[in-house]
């Protein structure tokens, strides 16, 4: 038994074979019979109701698999609260139309960028409407086959694409782009890109605007990026005069990837990314402590200690420490602790399952909690500080 058998546990080689992750991590009460469900339903998401027509033996056939995960599908039905916010949306769109007041998003007039926050400041695309293509890591309509990378706006004529002050980003905006992105904060080292920091995985569910919170820490120099998930797309805008980007193949959080530009990489296009960022600012961390509070806080329970080594300094020693009722990981300056970030969602009755660095500035922990839930956390490591990196 698999237990979580999802779309974001599926990765899809080049060659179109699908592999399965994540054993061990889903519920620990899953049957044969809940993985079919899961099964048929990640079936449905990808087929709709196209699904294949029964099939004879051999049962081990990926046709036979699907359509016997197919006969645990549910007929569709739309729910009665379903028909009543429909109905109340379609009765606010008439009354709208009524009074003259366009929709955003319509044929008429496309959907505008949100206006960047107050005191931030933005830093690649203006996202403009007309123009727009959505395409995979290789420059191509997106398919199943399409791989994971990172792409990165180097250069776009009369915008900025790197922040001159350390600050805190708030806000990244895509338009174009479908599928599962997530954004990241990237450092230079020689001809390679390393990852500093990472928001959470976004699913994106069509080609619209779309604008999504967050707190990641930024320095001088630094650039930014979209991670695109395989088979994911992000919006582009071909043949803008002097754009540059660049772009790395691989999960960028485990390792330093070497940097491909221009026409190795088929892309030479406007990224639809905007990111917000405020100068002068640090993340929002609830919890965290730093400085004299972090030095005089009570140094708990040490349940595991690991050094890392920065892109920016000497090595560092990091710990997870049960403090109380809350679970915690604590960065040291030799001895002096100069950080302590609490782990979200850690019950601290439960169990520490693992905690590495793969030889990189990220310290990967997982953590289990009473009721079987698996709780997983990165945190991007500096000579100054620790931030979730995802």
């Amino acid at each position: 038994m698999h237990g979580a058998v999802a779309a974001q546990n599926v990765f899809v080689e080049p060659s179109g074979r699908a592999l399965v992750s994540d054993f061990g991590l889903g519920s620990e009460g899953a049957t044969q019979d809940s993985d079919r469900a899961a099964f048929a339903a990640l079936v449905r998401e990808c087929l709709g109701d196209r699904l294949p027509a029964p099939v004879t033996p051999p049962p081990s056939s990926a046709a036979a698999i699907v359509g016997s995960a197919a006969g645990a599908l549910p007929e569709r039905r739309t729910p009665r609260w379903l028909w009543k916010a429909i109905v109340a949306v379609v009765a606010g769109a008439a009354a709208l139309a009524a009074t003259g007041v366009l929709l955003a998003g319509s044929e008429d007039e496309p959907e505008p960028a949100p206006p960047v926050l107050q005191g931030a400041q933005a830093l690649g695309s203006a996202l403009p409407a007309t123009g727009v293509e959505p395409l995979d890591c290789n420059g191509r309509p997106p398919t199943g086959a399409s791989p994971l990378c990172t792409l990165v706006q180097t250069r776009l004529p009369g915008r900025p694409v790197i922040p001159r002050r350390d600050g805190a980003i708030r806000r990244w905006t895509v338009r174009g782009a479908r599928g599962v992105l997530a954004l990241q904060v990237l450092r230079r080292r020689g001809g390679m890109f390393v990852s500093t920091a990472r928001t959470r995985y976004e699913q994106i569910p069509d080609e619209g605007v779309h604008a999504f919170q967050a707190d990641l820490p930024i320095r001088e120099g630094d650039e930014v990026g979209v991670q695109v998930a395989p088979g994911a797309a992000i919006g582009v805008r071909r043949d803008v005069r002097g754009a540059q980007t660049a772009r790395s193949f691989g999960p960028l959080t485990r390792t330093a990837l070497p940097v491909e530009r221009g026409e190795r990489s088929g892309f030479g296009e406007e990224v639809l990314l905007r990111v917000e960022y405020l100068p002068g600012a640090e993340p929002d961390l609830p919890g965290r402590l730093t400085g004299r509070a972090a030095k005089q806080a009570p140094a708990g329970q040490q349940l595991a200690a690991l050094d890392v080594k920065p892109p920016d300094g000497p090595v560092r020693r990091t710990s997870v420490v049960r403090v109380g009722d809350r679970i915690a990981v604590d960065l040291f300056q030799r001895e002096r602790r100069i950080t302590r970030l609490p782990v979200a969602g850690a019950d601290a009755r439960g169990r520490l399952l693992s905690v590495n660095t793969h030889g990189e500035p990220t310290v990967y922990l997982r953590w289990r909690n009473p009721d079987g839930r698996t709780i997983s956390h990165d945190y991007a490591v500096s000579s100054r500080s620790m931030t979730p990196s995802s």
